[in-house]
């Protein structure tokens, strides 16, 4: 069932306390219905798949002008989306934010990790912000096998990881497009391997790419 209250600020808040939690998937919003806005607070815990949205398997879990706020302070996770699943649409802004400021920090590695969707088109714009005391495999600032029709911005202020892509994920058959603009600040931080502004395996991106690179921030 839907999630439809009166005032547009209202949001559903999914908050996993504590660092003893084993859960194989988390979603901020509905299985097969929409919310307003939705919120995923992550302390600690062991978990496969992580998404700040909704799921979309079996119909679409919209998510309304109040988008969706994904935050994650420690835990080792497989997958990690700021964004839904499989299907629906978010009006509302994007907000990612990852650091290793919690009490289960020291347990942190996310394999990896996409600030946005997952198969699911997006038609907003995706703000991401990694701090320190953070350990990941790769990182995206976009979709994994899904199109952007907006702007995306990761900022990197710390942690460690492989790989980093501003963009997109894509695959041999399925195109990871992005419309807008990809901006990758990267202030802090080991990146052991590559750092790509753009995307990887599959797609375009139409708007400009921005590369920042500054350690003094």
């Amino acid at each position: 069932a839907d999630y439809s209250p009166t005032s547009n600020d209202s949001r559903t808040t999914v908050h996993v306390y504590t660092c003893d939690n084993t859960i194989r998937r988390v979603f901020a919003g509905g299985n097969a219905a929409a919310a307003i806005g939705v919120a995923n607070i992550i302390d600690g815990g062991r978990f496969e798949y992580v998404y700040g949205g909704g799921n979309g398997e079996v119909a679409p879990a919209n998510i309304g002008a109040g988008g969706t706020n994904l935050q994650v302070h420690g835990g080792n996770i497989t997958y990690l989306f700021g964004g839904s699943n499989h299907s629906g649409t978010i009006t509302g802004p994007m907000r990612v934010s990852v650091d290793g400021e919690g009490a289960c920090a020291q347990d942190m590695y996310i394999t990896e990790f996409f600030c946005g969707n997952n198969e699911a088109p997006i038609n907003t714009s995706i703000v991401a912000e990694i701090g320190c005391g953070t350990r990941f495999g790769d990182v995206y600032g976009g979709c994994n096998m899904a199109n952007i029709n907006g702007n995306v911005t990761l900022t990197i202020k710390g942690g460690e990881m492989n790989n980093v892509y501003g963009g997109s994920k894509g695959s041999n058959t399925t195109a990871a497009n992005i419309t807008g603009n990809v901006t990758l600040n990267i202030y802090g931080g080991n990146i052991n391997h590559d750092a790509f502004g753009g995307s990887n395996i599959n797609g375009n991106i139409t708007g400009n790419i921005i590369v920042n690179m500054d350690w003094s921030q």
